[in-house]
């Protein structure tokens, strides 16, 4: 599968024969959206003791819909030659492209190369002010 992200809101993907056009899209927007979380807001924080310190929806951050954008969801069928029924995975495909786009973006606007997730607002802003640079 390729996914090819010409805007912040356009989504192309090579896919195998449609069962489900809908749900498909649906399913690469909401891969999409999973992977903005994942590189701006999802973190696993851990105390002294080693225990999760944020185990519930109200302290691990994930988006919700007015954090995500709107999204154009373009689909290509191309069967896959090395199945029977030239079916593809879909579901994980999405997830992966956001993350690395938004590093990249903010290595393009304030020159700091990120290692870490997630790109969060104080982390991005610390790295402004230069006090401290990314691990």
């Amino acid at each position: 599968m390729i996914m090819d992200f010409h805007a912040p809101s356009t989504i192309d993907e090579l896919s195998s024969l449609l069962s489900n056009s809908s749900e498909k899209k649906h399913l690469l927007a909401g891969g999409t959206v999973q992977g903005i979380g994942w590189a701006l807001n999802e973190e696993c924080i851990y105390g002294k003791d080693g225990r999760l310190q944020n185990p519930g929806f109200l302290d691990y951050r994930v988006p919700v819909a007015s954090d995500a954008p709107f999204l154009d969801v373009e689909i290509v069928e191309v069967p896959n030659p090395y199945h029977p029924y030239g079916v593809r995975g879909i579901g994980e495909v999405p997830i992966i492209p956001p993350t690395a786009a938004i590093a990249n973006a903010i290595n393009d606007a304030i020159g700091v190369r990120f290692e870490t997730l997630p790109l969060s607002p104080p982390k991005v802003l610390s790295a402004i002010i230069g006090n401290k640079l990314p691990s």
